[in-house]
């Protein structure tokens, strides 16, 4: 596999790793769904409520795996390209051992913690119960959620995108048919739910443990380097640092549009962004797993100094990106009204102002790929300050700031237009911290050296 990376056609290699992604992707959004679909019809709203009250500190959770597991897989992707097995290795098991560490410590802070913070959040009373109780079971198997996703972003480094797809298609499949057993069946309540998310987990945990424990020859834990280097530790966190940003910042602006879309447009708009939040996060799956795909790509080029293959496929994916976001452009243009619908009752005002808040916030929708492609680009070649810095543009220094001066001059309107004019600073720092990366070495070769 990894001479395919190297030898292979750069369309096909991209299509290879990025389609696998794209299915798990959708698979998850899937499955997240139909969990709420459990719970919502057989437990009731308040329950509802618990699991969204207790988003924010799953957040945290996913931010700090993402920075973890991703930062250890562009590692493992430039040391596979540099044919370096020692490094590999050493990298490998630092990810495993500072992910079981982490783990650790959410599950025991979290759980110590966990009352506290939900009132901190706001839940009422009997919010409160069904949060607390969710959460205390799933901090408690908290492990088996992070190191499944740890260890699908290192197969997928080694160019085993297919693997984590199983993975992951296997546990959604556990997780929905367990949730009829815990809740409907069984009337367990959101304690059903939580369990059979951690027994999910640990079903896909358990078929990537299997293939580092029985088949893989190079990427596999070596005893030698059980006790971590900090320096490894040092560099695969600032490697992650961009992934960490990118789900907080997501997390954060989404709570500051809440608050001034409710201000100036009351429920409707709030309605509105969670319908538009659900549709973009279905129309950017091929965006997400592109930016998946092309990560062991970039990364082992990279290493193996073959400067023509890293760039051809930051290129090429810049311009299918572009392809698939003009499609779903003219598709929002003609169909936006209808899209809505999907999510928001039948009132006029609330359709009308849905489709005109969808239409402006995607209207960058065929260039925003470029941000992404980017990050995934510059993380890969260990530039990870350049994508940390466009990260934390799009979501929260450009974005926040426009949302509060253009909303005191157009108020509503002016909330909505802050979302592409965030995207448009971004795709220009973006194009432009690519171009500088490149330009301060006279030869290429140079930065990948």
């Amino acid at each position: 596999m990894n001479k395919n990376l190297e030898n292979e056609s750069i369309w096909k290699l991209i299509l290879r790793f990025s389609v696998p992604s794209m299915i798990a992707i959708l698979v998850s959004t899937f499955y997240n769904i139909v969990d709420r679909i459990f719970i919502g019809q057989f437990v009731g709203p308040d329950a509802l409520a618990g699991l969204t009250i207790v988003y924010p500190v799953m957040l945290v959770i996913f931010a700090g795996s993402a920075l973890i597991g991703r930062g250890g897989a562009n590692l493992i992707s430039i040391n596979l390209g540099k044919n370096d097995v020692p490094q590999t290795q050493k990298v490998f098991t630092t990810t495993v051992v500072t992910t079981v560490i982490f783990s650790s410590i959410m599950s025991l802070v979290g759980y110590i913690s966990l009352g506290p913070i939900l009132s901190l959040l706001g839940a009422s009373d009997s919010v409160f119960t069904f949060g607390y109780d969710y959460m205390s079971y799933i901090l408690i198997g908290v492990i088996c959620w992070i190191m499944s996703f740890t260890l699908s972003c290192t197969v997928r480094a080694e160019g085993r995108a297919p693997l984590s797809m199983i993975a992951m298609v296997v546990s959604a499949g556990t997780n929905i048919l367990l949730d009829y057993i815990f809740i409907v069946q069984m009337h367990m309540g959101v304690r059903g739910a939580a369990i059979a998310t951690i027994i999910a987990q640990a079903v896909g945990f358990f078929i990537l443990a299997a293939y580092y424990l029985l088949s893989s020859e190079v990427v596999k834990l070596n005893k030698a380097y059980i006790r971590p280097e900090l320096k490894v530790v040092r560099k695969l966190l600032t490697v992650g640092l961009p992934s960490y940003f990118v789900t907080v910042g997501s997390g954060i602006s989404l709570m500051v549009l809440n608050r001034y879309l409710g201000d100036f447009g009351g429920v409707g708009a709030v309605a509105s962004i969670g319908a538009i939040g659900s549709l973009m996060a279905f129309f950017n799956i091929p965006v997400f797993g592109i930016q998946n795909g092309i990560q062991p790509i970039i990364g082992y080029n990279y290493g193996a100094g073959n400067l023509n293959r890293v760039r051809k496929t930051v290129l090429l994916s810049m311009v299918i990106t572009f392809a698939t976001g003009s499609i779903i452009f003219v598709l929002i243009r003609y169909q936006a009204s209808n899209l809505i619908s999907l999510f928001l009752d039948g009132q006029v005002d609330y359709l009308l102002q849905g489709a005109n808040g969808l239409k402006v916030y995607s209207l960058l929708i065929p260039l925003t790929g470029i941000i992404n492609i980017s990050i995934a680009y510059l993380q890969s070649i260990e530039e990870p300050l350049y994508a940390t810095a466009i990260s934390l543009s799009k979501q929260i220094l450009v974005l926040i700031p426009a949302v509060m001066i253009f909303s005191s001059y157009w108020g509503i309107q002016g909330v909505w237009y802050a979302v592409p004019f965030s995207d448009m600073i971004s795709i220009t720092l973006a194009i432009s911290l690519i171009f500088m990366q490149n330009l301060r070495s006279r030869n290429m070769k140079q930065i990948y050296t």
